[in-house]
């Protein structure tokens, strides 16, 4: 199985206390993601998660296009913070409306005891009107993240929108960007805390609300 290895060289971190405020939160950053994205099989994805990804995979498109199973890849990553939580995905490609190409990614996350703690979606559009490239071309975007009642209010959203940027580059070579259909205060308040920490960056569109993207 391919086993890219997403590790982050940072080996000595009793020099964290001799860094500005900005950069102990980035480096507290790097330091979590001490782990690897590892392709998997699709027997390995547990039945419930295939559920809910094939349940994506339905949208947008007729009945009759649907197709089971009908996904590129399928990866796992086994978090090191906290240990023994994981998330899996899959890879799809998609026509909608007979018209659009599109790449979509689909998330969900379990505890160490098997409770879902988030599922979610990112999208990449590869094919669209002239008139809005500026919003798609090469612009992977968080479509939607849903979190469970019992891991809302906690730190798990800096960390979840963090997991899908990484899933993003690492698959996609591309940076997360954020939609701007949906407004959540909550998610905008995890953006303005990135951009804080300068891991994301604010950029205005005109008659629009700002979008943000990582800066790595």
């Amino acid at each position: 199985m391919k086993k890219p290895n997403i590790n982050k060289n940072i080996s000595d971190k009793n020099n964290i206390k001799d860094l500005p405020r900005q950069d102990k939160s980035l480096f507290d950053t790097l330091t979590d993601w001490e782990e690897q994205i590892i392709e998997i099989k699709r027997e390995d994805i547990p039945k419930e998660v295939i559920v809910l990804f094939e349940g994506y995979s339905r949208l947008y498109i007729l009945p009759e296009e649907y197709k089971e199973w009908n996904f590129e890849q399928y990866w796992y990553i086994k978090h090191t913070t906290p240990t023994s939580f994981i998330t899996y995905f899959a890879l799809q490609e998609k026509t909608i409306d007979k018209k659009y190409k599109e790449k979509q990614i689909y998330l969900f996350e379990r505890d160490k005891k098997w409770n879902k703690i988030w599922h979610g979606e990112i999208r990449l559009w590869i094919e669209y009107k002239k008139k809005d490239e500026d919003f798609f071309k090469d612009k992977p975007f968080v479509w939607f993240t849903d979190t469970e009642d019992d891991y809302k209010n906690k730190w798990y959203g800096k960390k979840r929108i963090q997991t899908m940027n990484m899933i993003s580059k690492q698959t996609r070579w591309l940076k997360l960007h954020s939609d701007v259909l949906f407004s959540d205060p909550n998610a905008q308040k995890i953006r303005e805390r990135l951009e804080k920490e300068w891991l994301a960056k604010r950029y205005k569109r005109k008659n629009w609300r700002d979008r943000f993207c990582f800066v790595g």
